[in-house]
């Protein structure tokens, strides 16, 4: 998950396997070549859960169209990614910059519904 402000300088763990840009982390380890990103018009839709402003994306296409209304999106754009870690931390970085808010790439296979939930359940509230 991406999460907190982006206007600051995003920095590498030591491992090198995560991208902290002031309290939010990207993990670098997912390896897509395709992300599906839920638009609302031209901005990226945003859900907030807990306080945390989020768009969640997903590598599979359907995984979105499925459940739309409840993303608040009304399309789903495909963004090619060419799969180096920089290209994919520039384009994470630039859709959370968008909308001001983190990045949750869903699991392949689990619904929306799931995701939401789970993202409910899990995050502390934050005011």
């Amino acid at each position: 998950m991406l999460g907190g402000s982006l206007k600051k300088k995003c920095r590498r763990n030591r491992a090198g396997s995560e991208l902290k840009c002031g309290t939010r982390v990207v993990n670098l380890e997912v390896r897509m070549n395709n992300f599906f990103v839920p638009y609302t018009g031209k901005k990226p839709a945003l859900v907030n859960i807990n306080g945390h402003r989020l768009v969640i994306l997903a590598e599979e296409k359907d995984i979105l169209e499925d459940d739309l209304e409840l993303l608040g999106a009304d399309r789903v754009k495909k963004v090619k990614v060419a799969g180096s870690e920089s290209e994919q931390e520039q384009m994470l970085g630039k859709i959370a910059r968008q909308v001001d808010g983190g990045i949750v790439i869903a699991p392949s296979g689990i619904g929306i519904r799931d995701v939401l939930k789970n993202l409910e359940s899990e995050l502390p509230w934050f005011q």
